[in-house]
């Protein structure tokens, strides 16, 4: 048979993953954590399908399925998990400091005015009119 070969997970999420070698995936991507802006990359090999919260509403690029559009990454407790890739902390200051906050740590970054300076200056050009999300 030509089928992958099936391998069961632990059955913490509600989801499967597609694996395909040869059609990688490279693509800038845009989204929302509440009100906050979020900027990565994505460079993967496969998408999950199926159900359960997403960690993002996508903006612009593709979701954890692939599709334009749909919800990135999952939410379930206090697990987050994202297919983004970046350092996605170091790109999204905002979201550092949120989580900084919600461990009840000091929320002061490092370098703090020129994080947020790239940060705004990222959005600003992913979201740019006419420019596209994915590239080679």
């Amino acid at each position: 048979s030509d089928a992958a070969p099936r391998i069961e997970g632990l059955g913490l999420l509600p989801t499967r993953a597609e694996y395909h070698m040869m059609q990688r995936h490279n693509s800038y991507y845009v989204g929302k954590f509440g009100e906050m802006d979020i900027v990565g990359f994505k460079s993967l090999f496969g998408h999950s399908h199926g159900v359960g919260e997403a960690l993002f509403d996508t903006v612009k690029g593709v979701g954890r399925d692939g599709q334009e559009n749909s919800g990135e990454g999952f939410r379930r407790g206090g697990l987050m998990a994202t297919y983004l890739i970046g350092p996605l902390l170091i790109l999204n200051p905002p979201l550092c400091k949120w989580l900084l906050r919600q461990m009840g740590a000091e929320d002061t970054l490092a370098f703090e005015d020129a994080a947020f300076a790239s940060f705004n200056k990222r959005v600003a050009e992913f979201k740019e009119p006419g420019r596209g999300f994915q590239y080679s």
